[in-house]
């Protein structure tokens, strides 16, 4: 994709199916629960071939409206073959410097860390602005979370699938980082910069710092916590976005999860200023 504040230009590949001819239909869009949208289309239209691409679609939106967890904006895919549609949203997420940014904005991360999350946390998690770091979040999870604007950090450690997982999360709006151990980090690297969503590298609060070479293939370094434990010090200079996930004794719910998430923040600052801050929670 190509995103600009006036156009966004979105790639379509053939990759399943018929593969010598390009995918052909519209795109339809924008799509939100929270405001009142005028629906455009905007037609799909064939690129030149080219040896090492799969033949392919593209079509250039006017006046995008991107994916924030405030207003979350989807688009919608309709082949022209009958297929069914499929939404997908536009996000303008970076990694620069030691900071995250959303549309441009520094976005700093605040939540909880669960084992699974039902229909009734993802509600609580939008009103509270709790962003939800979870172990290898389904496709139906991420798409109620991209349709109501809550924010997922996927956790892949220990994943069997994880090049799967990531190529089919790439349309996400919600999905902003990927949590990865360091074997994972090398191989997903190039995957994880075609897909727009953060790699950060898991590690334990005393383990030494990554090599440069690591640091290199990775946007982000999350640092595991416990009760009273504090980052490393190069994490307040390693120049990536650090997150801190504590963990030890679970919070009730969200709400709480939340409150200590910024307790959490205050209580390492001043020394480190960081771009995610999550306590473990407990979710019935």
């Amino acid at each position: 994709m190509q995103l600009t504040e006036s156009s966004a230009t979105v790639l379509v590949e053939r990759v399943l199916g018929d593969e010598t001819r390009a995918p052909a239909g519209t795109i339809r869009g924008p799509f939100c629960e929270f405001a009142r949208t005028l629906p455009a289309d905007f037609p799909l239209r064939e690129l030149p071939p080219l040896p090492e691409r799969a033949p392919a679609t593209s079509a250039t939106i006017v006046d995008p409206c991107y994916w924030t967890p405030a207003l979350p904006f989807e688009y919608e895919l309709r082949p022209a073959d009958g297929a069914s549609p499929r939404r997908f949203a536009l996000r303008r997420w970076y990694a620069v410097g030691d900071s995250f940014r959303l549309s441009g904005r520094r976005t700093v991360l605040r939540g909880a860390a669960v084992d699974s999350v039902t229909e009734s946390a993802l509600a609580v998690a939008r009103a509270s602005a709790a962003v939800l770091c979870v172990p290898t979040p389904a496709a139906d999870l991420c798409e109620r979370a991209d349709r109501i604007g809550v924010v997922l950090v996927a956790d892949l450690r220990g994943a069997t699938d994880a090049r799967d997982w990531w190529q089919a999360a790439g349309w996400r709006g919600s999905v902003v980082a990927a949590l990865t151990d360091e074997s994972q980090a090398v191989a997903l690297g190039p995957l994880a910069r075609a897909t727009g969503i953060a790699l950060a590298v898991g590690i334990a609060a005393e383990a030494p710092a990554l090599s440069a070479a690591l640091l290199d293939e990775c946007d982000a370094v999350a640092v595991e916590l416990q009760p009273g434990q504090r980052p490393p010090t190069w994490a307040a200079t390693c120049g990536k976005p650090v997150v801190a996930i504590r963990r030890g004794d679970a919070a009730p719910d969200l709400a709480v999860a939340r409150a200590a998430a910024d307790a959490l923040q205050a209580e390492l600052a001043p020394q480190f200023s960081l771009a995610g801050y999550f306590v473990a929670a407990r979710l019935s």
